[in-house]
């Protein structure tokens, strides 16, 4: 019994001098509780967002070429126009009085040139015949080319003056809707630009091809490739998603007027499926500028950017020590980042606190709790 009594103490400390041995063989405890992530492959595509508004891909603002009063016009909103149809005619009395009056000049002149002709024939005769002086055959030849030259001036007036006439007449450049008329019979038709205020007479669209216009900022639009495919939301049909391609990228700029300056450039996104849609109405899109369907995805969160040499890197887990790894990343999403080298499938990642990833260092020591991400359609 006493043999006993010696040999239990000895065996309990024995089984503690070997925890201890273990534990000092294996290093000291997890020096920091960390999150973790295990690298999987996946869907990732990259998104640039924007919003617009919708315009039909040929949308048409009528305006006049000549001054004057709207005389009739013919359509109202929401009539269909063919190409060439007459949709309102401006005061046509000044611009024909002009043409008559021209026309008649004309006339005048053609007679009096065949005049000049003449006597310059008959003058140039004698003269080769030594019976007139050079200096009237000089004035001959002067009075019948000046004249010729007349005419030509007056024919060149009175073409324009029936191009102005035809112009009284605006006809429709193409097929389409008329989606808004601005003015109404015996207002002034004014000339100028689309951008002067009161120029615009009607608008016409072919609503069957429509088009988000978006301006997205510079930083971004590089990004942007014709052909990107798109996922387009529209405030008139809501929980319903229209699918479009980009098909022009960049033009004139536009610069932000608010407090902080910017530069934005234009975006026009087709859309498929037009349902019915109307110039003017809001839209967002998700223009997708890179896409991989088995990437192997890094939590964005689980990356830092190293001081001087800017690489990127992350954390993994190594038999509860943590080992930095840099890793060359590609297609960028909104939760996961494709890595191209550095990390494995199956490596697990570092993903927080955030405090703690600040002050992690190769070699640390740490406790790894797995979070699974449950965020569908996330990438």
């Amino acid at each position: 019994m006493k043999i006993k009594r010696i040999l239990i103490p000895a065996v309990v400390l024995v089984v503690i001098a070997i925890i201890v041995a273990a534990n000092l063989k294996s290093g000291s405890s997890p020096r920091y509780k960390v999150e973790g992530e295990v690298i999987k492959k996946g869907k990732i595509e990259e998104i640039v967002r924007a919003d617009g508004q919708l315009k039909a891909v040929s949308q048409v603002n009528i305006g006049a070429d000549v001054m004057g009063r709207i005389e009739k016009i013919y359509v109202k909103e929401g009539d269909m126009v063919k190409k060439g149809d007459t949709l309102c005619i401006i005061d046509r009395s000044t611009y024909l009085a002009k043409v008559k009056g021209l026309e008649y000049s004309l006339k005048q002149q053609e007679a009096r040139l065949e005049k000049a002709k003449k006597d310059f024939e008959r003058v140039k005769e004698l003269y080769r015949k030594n019976l007139v002086s050079r200096a009237a055959y000089e004035e001959a030849e002067v009075a019948y080319k000046a004249l010729r030259a007349q005419v030509e001036a007056s024919r060149y007036s009175l073409e324009e003056a029936r191009r102005q006439l035809e112009k009284t007449i605006i006809l429709s450049p193409i097929n389409g809707e008329v989606v808004g008329v601005n003015k109404e019979e015996g207002e002034m038709a004014v000339v100028g630009t689309i951008n002067t205020p009161g120029s615009v007479i009607m608008t016409i669209a072919d609503l069957s091809k429509m088009m988000v216009k978006a301006y997205i900022d510079e930083s971004e639009v590089v990004k942007i490739k014709k052909g990107n495919k798109a996922r387009i939301k529209i405030d008139a049909y809501p929980g319903k998603v229209f699918t479009g391609k980009v098909i022009s990228v960049g033009g004139i700029p536009q610069q932000s007027t608010g407090q902080e300056y910017g530069i934005s450039y234009p975006v026009e996104i087709l859309i498929n499926d037009t349902a019915y849609l109307l110039p003017g109405m809001s839209a967002s899109c998700e223009i997708i500028t890179g896409e991989s369907s088995n990437a192997l995805r890094v939590p964005i969160v689980a990356l830092g950017k190293e001081k001087g040499s800017n690489k990127d890197y992350c954390f993994v887990v190594k038999s509860r020590v943590a080992k930095k790894r840099y890793v060359k990343t590609g297609i960028e999403g909104e939760v996961y980042i494709e890595a191209l080298g550095g990390v494995e499938e199956g490596d697990t990642v570092i993903t927080g606190p955030f405090e703690i990833q600040r002050k992690l260092k190769d070699g640390d020591r740490v406790s790894v709790t797995l979070k699974e991400k449950k965020q569908p359609g996330k990438n």
